[in-house]
């Protein structure tokens, strides 16, 4: 979780990298035996589990930041599977399942979950059951490790990439442990869910809840490159990890997107408080596709104001990437970003991103 005191000790004990790989594999394995059936054609009708598919992810990440001037790599390998549990009447459930390995060798800004910039962790990404209720899908049950439903990040996928939104520091947390309903209707979908505030870890000491839903206009797939759409957002997460004082943090919050032949745009705006000081969050991209969908240039803005007790205090950073991914297995992906304006007395940083990533 992003606001994990740093100095903060885990209390349980760090396995070796070869026992979590091990793990991933055994997942793998469990889920390939569910595939197993048999090709007799009134058997293939009647199996509970259809449509199966999984994939192993290989990605390595290299960062330079300039403030301090360190370099580091952030490698990754992880396990996805995606399946439906089905009758001859229809589908009763969908099960998604994303296990990764992490490792950072003098990562020059790990995430707070990591013990530091040399780390193994073993990184359980969106791991749910959707159950539908009805079988029009208006109605779904959500139970698991699931991405907090709130602005971009719902009609977006941006999970292992480069290019990220605003959860991370709008929020304080992408995903976490839950429950919620969800569904689409004729003219608008909703995502509500109340979860554990735990973040990444189930951290049983943590006394914290997160509660956040979105309702938008109907999109049928979650894309990287994005679907035309509008949403509202709220946010509300009480929790003691942030210190002695329980840290209250509401959001609401404005996203939408509009493309128009290649070119694109898409922005978010929330305001909220974090306990008594109020703030503003704003995201902002403009970016154009090929046609073939395989190349990618984005220009992105970020922006945050926090009103404190002498001033405001603000933050900008202003970003520019690109990803080439030919195929449905290789993406290359850089991105550069300058913090023009920082929090506090900190001064201009300037941190490049090269990714290679590769699915099969």
């Amino acid at each position: 979780m992003y606001f994990n005191k740093p100095d903060q000790k885990k209390r349980r004990i760090q396995s070796p990298f070869i026992l979590r790989l091990r793990l991933l594999l055994a997942v793998g394995t469990i889920c390939i035996s569910l595939n197993a059936r048999s090709a007799t054609p009134d058997l293939l009708q009647l199996s509970p589990v259809e449509n199966f598919r999984y994939s192993v992810d290989l990605s390595t990440r290299f960062l330079h930041d300039s403030f301090p001037n360190k370099s580091g790599f952030q490698n990754a390998v992880g396990f996805d599977a995606y399946t439906k549990i089905t009758s001859a009447e229809r589908d009763w459930a969908t099960i998604v399942i994303q296990l990764y390995g992490m490792r950072l060798d003098g990562h020059p800004r790990p995430a707070p979950f990591f013990e530091g910039e040399d780390d193994w962790e073993l990184m359980p990404r969106i791991n749910t059951m959707n159950i539908h209720l009805l079988p029009d899908r208006s109605l779904n049950l959500k139970i698991g490790h699931y991405e907090i439903p709130y602005g971009l990040e719902v009609p977006i996928n941006s999970n292992g990439t480069i290019r990220q939104l605003n959860h991370g520091p709008n929020l304080g947390v992408k995903v976490d442990y839950g429950v919620g309903l969800n569904g689409t209707l004729e003219h608008f979908q909703y995502d509500f869910g109340i979860s554990r505030g735990a973040g990444v870890e189930f951290d049983l000491d943590t006394d914290a809840y997160i509660f956040a839903g979105r309702i938008g206009t109907v999109t049928d797939r979650e894309s990287f490159y994005g679907i035309n759409s509008v949403g509202l957002s709220v946010f509300h997460m009480e929790s003691d990890k942030a210190g002695s004082n329980t840290l209250r943090r509401q959001r609401v919050g404005l996203d939408g997107q509009y493309y128009m032949g290649p070119f694109g745009a898409m922005g978010e705006f929330s305001v909220g408080h974090d306990s008594d000081r109020f703030l503003v969050n704003s995201l902002a991209e403009l970016n154009v596709v090929n046609r073939k969908e395989t190349l990618l240039f984005y220009l992105q803005y970020r922006h945050r104001s926090i009103d404190r007790p002498a001033a405001w205090d603000r933050f900008a950073n202003i970003g520019a990437g690109v990803r080439w991914a030919p195929d449905n297995h290789w993406a290359l992906s850089a991105q550069i970003d300058r913090t023009v304006e920082h929090f506090g007395s900190l001064p201009e940083s300037t941190l490049a991103q090269l990714q290679l990533r590769y699915r099969f």
